[in-house]
């Protein structure tokens, strides 16, 4: 069985809390100012370096009381390596101020001290771990601020003289000696600037950071880029708006393409700043995130460390700079620490791993408390961060290119702060097949199948045990969004979009049902028609809930309409077809879905083959459901006229074959009109009417006989009875012209082969007798000299055909319509178009003959001409 998820790095996160009690002769030294330990930073090996004595927060000291400068300064720096090993010093710098001390890897100590108390210069000293000056250089009177790289032995120093600004890198070399870098340059920068802090961002550059007096309130941040390619740079503005001089911090980084970041604090904001060719773009994180105060910090190689304070937390928040944090989805990782009285207020410490340091006070004891922080990685296979792309997701069970065993029932996410759960959301697990994907399972995310555990950290998703089931499968999980929140904040956690393309369901009408139809397998309608009437009412029922149990819909949405038998053309059998409402969701009801939703989703578990199972197929009622043919949409007769409508219009050859005829009718009306203006050049229009009327009327009844059921015998009886009847009456007409009249005796004997033919065709409606007493064009053919007594009949037959006929036919089509539930075909149709025109054509054809006194005239000449007959038969 191969992987459920295809997913990039699963994150693997340390967690590890120690608590480490100091020896004795590391305890704060006692005198008359104790004061708390100062974190002076972390080298690249893992070794924190923290000071006690004679400090201030965070690492800088100076002396605070008159005496001899070198004898007075009390000062002990503490080393603890990652085994937890203590090591610790007391500084002898022969110094009158001790101004900052760094860590310089990979095992130095960087000091900037005044030596002598009248001397403006100041000294950048070299030390080793055992209290010993290794090397020590004087620096130009304005240097005001020092820096350490974070993985080498450079350091730079940098200063202020009115508007010129000095930077110099240095290096440690083999002998332990400082020499020069790359760097040594004096720039002009804008009046009121003062130097905030140098930061080390990548293994050339380094920035330095400047605050912008406005006035005694508020300031400017500003950044200086600094490189060996660097030429007369200028500081960059960071904020949009000024910020207050108040509780403000801020930190530089840069990831590995080069890219510079700046995070600063501004009130209760958290500000994000990219800077790409002296231009910034600045992102708000995090707005539902309020805080007292806030510190940041570089993380080497990661991005910013953001230590929040509230009244009842510390919360360490990490920033991935890699990660867009312009999208709002994405997620900061976050560490909760009890904020009680006993902590001390001082710089964590961050070791090369990110796990994260800090110094606890309690009694008498200094004690350690490490935590893993939680950092989304990239994914390499498309360059996404976080499972699922999503950055909220720490890792899951199954995990990636994890073999698991058929009949797997739970999926776990484990994430990178503690949840809880939201409104019930829909989640989907989609098999991937050739490119295709094929719906497995979708639930609600509820109580029932949705579990948070661990503290809060993880969800735990309750599937069928046939939900991975195939072998050789990928499988995909797709959940909506906002399915879970932050226990201690107001952000939602985005959903995941991993699997199919999923339609745009918000369009969707919510307030529309949607009625559908499915049938039975032939054996599942013979097992049917075997249950007594009772069981049958049972099967039903049952089937019903079983198809909202398989989708899943609120059984209360999906009802049986009806249920009836109809032929199958396919199977050639009877087959039972079900009618089903699926209901608009209920705004109160946590099935939120659309009925068209709901729909597709039944739809999708017939998206298989033969070799795969799907609840269809497990279920006792369910498995009756041919799966061959998926459910489909019912519709009212207008909308299947519409759409046969538009299918004709899209058949191109019917359409060509269409415009040919009429274009030819026209044609022939136009011709015989010209011919002879007093003919009845409409008589071909009506003609290819009946005729067309009289093959959909054979053609209906033959192909539908199986569907016609009530409908078939009616059927039969008013095809069958009126053709007898127009034959009948057809050929009567003609034997009765041939031995009583002369006139259309000499007639027929000149034109026999085609009035034979046309005698025919007329034997399925007497009116195309018409035809040959048309007079049309003016051709002799056309001018059959019928007695007043075949003209009487021929009327009359059209007027029982109208009766016996015309109107049956139509109520039936009609009828046959409304009834019918699948199969609603172009031929039925095309068969109600035509026999409604013949029906309109005739009633409209006997009332103009009526009203225009032909029937009248034709009365009376038929009259006379009995009269006349009966005469000469008597005589």
């Amino acid at each position: 069985m191969c992987t459920i998820f295809r997913l990039g790095v699963t994150l693997t996160v340390l967690l590890i809390f120690s608590k480490l009690l100091l020896p004795c002769s590391a305890q704060p030294p006692q005198g008359p100012i104790p004061v708390p330990p100062s974190s002076l930073g972390t080298y690249t090996d893992g070794t924190i370096l923290f000071a006690t004595g004679d400090v201030k927060s965070p690492g800088l000291s100076k002396r605070s009381f008159n005496s001899n400068f070198a004898s007075q300064l009390k000062i002990t720096l503490h080393f603890l390596n990652t085994n937890g090993e203590f090591k610790h010093i007391d500084i002898s710098c022969n110094c009158d101020e001790l101004l900052d001390i760094r860590p310089l890897n990979p095992n130095y100590l960087l000091l900037l001290t005044r030596d002598i108390p009248t001397s403006r210069n100041l000294t950048v000293k070299i030390m080793d771990w055992t209290n010993k000056i290794l090397s020590n250089v004087s620096t130009n009177a304005q240097i005001q601020a020092i820096g350490t790289s974070m993985n080498g032995t450079r350091f730079f120093v940098a200063g202020i003289n009115a508007t010129q600004l000095l930077c110099i890198e240095y290096a440690i070399n083999d002998n332990e000696q400082i020499i020069d870098g790359r760097i040594n340059k004096s720039i002009e920068i804008p009046v009121s600037l003062t130097i905030n802090q140098i930061v080390s961002l990548d293994y050339k550059s380094w920035g330095i950071i400047f605050k912008e007096t406005l006035d005694a309130d508020y300031y400017n941040y500003r950044l200086l880029i600094i490189s060996p390619e660097t030429e007369n740079s200028t500081p960059i503005i960071l904020n949009k708006d000024r910020i207050s001089s108040i509780l403000s911090q801020i930190a530089c980084a840069a990831n590995k393409n080069f890219q510079y970041y700046c995070l600063f604090t501004s009130y209760n904001d958290l500000l994000l700043v990219n800077i790409h060719n002296n231009s910034t773009n600045q992102t708000n994180l995090f707005q539902s995130i309020c805080f007292d105060s806030a510190k940041v910090y570089t993380m080497p190689n990661i991005g910013f460390l953001v230590e929040v304070k509230t009244r009842a937390y510390i919360k360490y928040i990490v920033l991935n700079i890699d990660i867009d944090y312009g999208d709002p989805n994405n997620a900061f990782g976050e560490s909760v620490v009890d904020n009680n009285q006993d902590d001390i207020d001082i710089d964590p410490f961050m070791l090369p791993n990110n796990t994260i340091v800090r110094i606890l006070k309690k009694d008498n004891e200094y004690n350690f408390l490490s935590k893993g922080s939680s950092i989304p990685k990239k994914n390499q296979e498309n360059g996404s961060y976080g499972l699922f792309n999503n950055t909220h997701i720490k890792e899951t069970y199954p995990s990636d290119n994890e073999l698991i065993p058929v009949g797997t029932d739970k999926i776990k996410l484990t994430f990178i702060h503690t949840v809880d759960l939201t409104a019930a959301v829909n989640i989907s697990i989609h098999l991937e097949s050739d490119g295709r994907y094929f719906l497995r399972q979708t639930l609600l995310c509820t109580d029932q199948y949705c579990e948070i555990g661990d503290n809060g950290y993880s969800l735990t998703i309750n599937l069928l045990d046939i939900t991975f089931n195939t072998p050789n499968a990928d499988y995909s999980v797709e959940i909506d969004d906002k399915f879970l929140r932050y226990q201690n904040e107001s952000e939602t956690i985005p959903g995941i979009r991993k699997g199919p393309d999923s339609n745009n369901y918000d369009s969707d009408d919510d307030s529309k049902y949607l009625v559908g139809i499915i049938h039975l397998t032939v054996n599942g309608t013979n097992y049917y028609q075997s249950l007594n009437e009772g069981e049958k009412e049972s099967f039903i029922k049952r089937i019903g809930k079983e198809i909202s149990h398989s989708i899943p819909v609120n059984e209360s949405r999906l009802n049986i309409l009806s249920n009836f038998l109809e032929y199958d053309k396919i199977d050639r059998v009877n087959l039972l077809f079900i009618k089903f409402k699926i209901d608009p969701s209920d705004n109160n009801n946590i099935d939120k879905k659309s009925a068209k939703h709901v729909f597709d989703d039944f739809t999708k578990l017939f998206d298989f083959n033969n070799n795969i199972q799907t609840y269809l197929d497990t279920n006792d009622y369910t498995k009756h459901i041919d799966r061959k043919f998926k459910p489909r949409e019912a519709s009212s007769l207008w909308d299947d006229i519409r759409i046969n409508l538009q299918e004709l219009i899209k058949d191109r050859i019917f359409l060509a074959f269409l415009i040919f005829f009429i274009f030819l009718l026209i044609a022939t009306y136009i011709f015989g009109r010209f011919k002879n203006k007093e003919g009845s050049n409409f008589i071909f229009f009506k003609i290819t009417l009946i005729f067309v009327d009289i093959v959909n009327d054979i053609s209906f009844v033959t192909k539908n006989r199986y569907n016609l059921r009530s409908f078939l015998i009616p059927s039969i009886i008013f095809v069958v009875v009126p053709l007898l009847l127009n034959t009948f009456l057809a050929f009567k007409v003609f034997i009765f012209e041939l031995t009583k009249n002369s006139k259309f005796k000499d007639w027929f004997e000149e034109h026999a082969i085609f009035i034979r033919i046309i005698t025919l065709f007329a034997s399925g409606n007497v009116e195309l007798l018409h035809l040959l007493d048309s007079k049309f064009a003016g051709i002799s053919l056309f001018d059959a000299p019928f007695s007043p007594k075949a003209l009487y009949w021929i009327f009359w037959g059209g007027i029982a055909n109208i009766f016996i006929e015309d109107i049956p036919q139509l109520l039936i089509q009609i009828l046959y319509a409304m009834a019918i539930e699948t199969d609603y075909d172009n031929l039925a149709f095309f068969t109600l178009i035509t026999s409604s025109l013949i029906l309109i054509t005739n009633v409209i054809g006997s009332i103009y003959e009526i009203l225009a006194k032909k029937y009248e005239k034709l009365q009376k000449d038929y009259t006379k001409y009995m009269k006349e007959l009966e005469e000469k038969e008597k005589n």
